[in-house]
């Protein structure tokens, strides 16, 4: 018994080897993690903030060695965005071949009004098509930003076509009826070998689609006009959506349509010609005594709902049914707008206190979803009318997920689950318009909660404007937000066209030599015949039967000198020889640069 117990305490008490835990996989610090990734990586000197790439590649990038100088069949992996970059002379020769090629045998029939302010045939055409048959579905706009000076400058190129009017497509046009679609993306690729290019011409339908050159009260006028008037201020339910890639354009478009939705409420509430008691002003159907306008701001973070212009900053709500099939934020501030001023300095609160994370291409890329409602209240007792602007979160690219923590890849799921469910509800409701007996699933979501109303009620009308970049660098990014919003919108895979098309080297034309040893032996004698004013010509015809340029390489200057009859005429023949062989080395090498660019 006591061996028994000894033995037992003895396993007990004797040492052990500690067991060797893996170390664990480096993560960066918080302090550590950049505000910027690019301006990161080009304050540490990486240099390839010129070719934005997967985050691996700034990490590995001092590791990888280029090709050997003189091998002959050696080159490099780059990721596509890579090898769009030093491609960019054949990507863009191809581009503008497949514009001319489209300007020749496409024609369109519709015009443009890409510029200036706009006029009330304008606003009448829109109201118009508001009013259409397919108005209850969702109408898609897109619109293309500039090329900005410092994209061009580090080797960016224009691969976003808008249809013209004139016909074809060009890099800023207005809307065509006969194209593919109206937005064109050229996805410019590599083929496995990474030697053979092609050109994959990707069409969009929408609604109408406007380039960099259209201005913001344009837009104003062709989106939201109609959901104001027509539908607002009729007790109807219009909602705007603005999606698009961070940094393509989103803030800019938003905030020209915030100001548009001001100055037509301004006019609303201080119509011309107003006199105490009187109508408003002449079509007007409303008086500036009996219209009440109000305003709810607030974002959804996941599953939450925090008011932004509230008093009290980072205040939650509750969402609740308040029993008129409509999802409210509970006790979310409800301040009256008197002028377009107070608007549009609530937005500007409310804008200060979103939530916001750096990426790559933008400081403060938004996190959340910004829902902005107005009310607008007739004091005859009709039907309030429903105005919603929807800013949602802007998606990021795959590489800045090297930076993220665990809170941002939870904040980027729930993201992209609300979108999805977005989607999902607007698909649902467009078939609940044609008659078929389904359930839309608006509480998948805190964002399709709040809009219960624009799925539910048959007079609402629905508008999403899709915003893209017009760098290759962001092409996927592009495709994804188009394809995104044309899922939304409800068009078939049918009308998502793409044309496939072999990229041919756009390379400069060089001099065709024939390097020395690669002579037969005609070639040869040819030459000594052609070289040195016909010096050597002699040397020719006593030239061994036989004798080809790889022979005569070999040769030592001994050699040279038997034959030539001479040291100093055999030494200058094969200095000859060899400034033949090194222009041949050289232009050689110059078509290697030129196909690897």
């Amino acid at each position: 018994g006591g061996g028994g117990g000894g033995g037992g305490g003895g396993l007990g008490e004797q040492e052990r080897k500690p067991r060797r835990r893996a170390a664990p996989a480096p993560t960066p610090a918080s302090g550590a993690v950049p505000l910027n990734v690019k301006n990161a990586r080009r304050n540490a000197g990486d240099g390839d903030d010129h070719f934005p790439q997967d985050g691996l590649r700034g990490a590995n990038a001092g590791a990888r060695k280029g090709p050997k100088k003189g091998s002959e069949g050696t080159r490099q992996n780059f990721d596509k965005r890579t090898a769009r970059m030093k491609n960019a002379r054949h990507f863009i020769s191809a581009i503008a071949h497949y514009r001319n090629r489209c300007g020749a045998l496409l024609k369109g029939d519709s015009s443009s009004g890409e510029g200036g302010e706009s006029d009330g045939s304008d606003e009448e055409e829109a109201e118009g098509d508001l009013r259409g048959e397919s108005s209850a579905l969702v109408r898609v706009f897109v619109r293309k930003r500039p090329l900005f000076e410092y994209e061009a400058a580090r080797g960016e190129f224009d691969v976003v076509s808008i249809a013209s009017s004139s016909g074809g497509v060009s890099s800023s046009g207005g809307a065509a009826a006969t194209c593919p679609g109206k937005v064109l993306v050229h996805n410019c690729v590599m083929h496995p070998d990474m030697k053979r290019m092609f050109h994959k011409a990707c069409w969009f339908p929408a609604h109408k689609a406007f380039g960099e050159h259209a201005s913001n009260p344009w837009v104003y006028t062709q989106c939201a006009h109609p959901l104001v008037k027509c539908v607002a201020l009729q007790g109807g339910v219009g909602t705007l959506f603005m999606y698009g890639q961070t940094g393509s354009g989103k803030t800019h478009t938003m905030t020209g349509i915030e100001e548009g939705v001001a100055r037509q409420l301004s006019a609303l509430l201080h119509p011309k010609g107003h006199h105490d008691g009187a109508a408003g002003a002449a079509g007007h159907p409303l008086t500036h005594a009996g219209v009440t306008v109000r305003m709810r701001y607030f974002e959804l973070v996941g599953k939450r709902c925090v008011d932004l212009i509230g008093p009290s900053a980072g205040l939650e709500l509750k969402l609740c049914n308040d029993g008129t099939d409509a999802v409210r934020p509970q006790g979310a501030a409800e301040p009256a707008l008197d002028d377009s001023t107070r608007l549009l300095a609530l937005l500007k609160l409310g804008k200060k206190r979103r939530a916001t994370a750096p990426t790559d291409v933008n400081g403060g890329a938004s996190r959340s979803h910004a829902v902005c409602q107005v009310v607008v209240s007739r004091g005859d007792g009709g039907a309030e009318g429903l105005l919603t602007l929807v800013d949602c979160a802007g998606s990021e690219r795959k590489e800045d997920s090297m930076y993220h923590d665990k809170e941002r890849q939870r904040e980027s799921t729930e993201i992209n689950a609300s979108l999805y469910a977005l989607k999902e509800c607007i698909r649902a409701r467009a078939m609940a318009l044609k008659g078929k007996n389904v359930q839309i699933p608006f509480r998948s979501s805190s964002l399709t909660k709040v809009l219960m109303e624009s799925f539910v009620r048959r007079d609402a009308r629905l508008a999403v404007i899709a915003t893209v970049s017009p760098i290759p660098t962001d092409t996927e990014h592009s495709i994804c937000t188009l394809k995104t919003a044309c899922a939304i919108a409800g068009y078939p895979e049918a009308e998502l066209v793409e044309h496939k098309d072999e990229v041919k080297p756009n390379l400069p034309k060089r001099e065709e030599r024939l390097p020395p040893v690669k002579w037969d032996a005609s070639q040869l004698r040819a030459w000594l015949r052609s070289v040195g004013n016909g010096k050597f010509a002699r040397v020719a015809d006593s030239l061994p039967q036989g004798t080809t340029g790889k022979v005569v390489m070999r040769w030592g200057a001994a050699q040279f000198s038997a034959l030539c009859g001479g040291q100093a005429v055999g030494g200058a023949l094969q200095r000859l020889l060899t400034e033949e062989r090194l222009r041949c080395d050289q232009l050689e090498q110059l078509k290697r640069q030129d196909r690897l660019g």
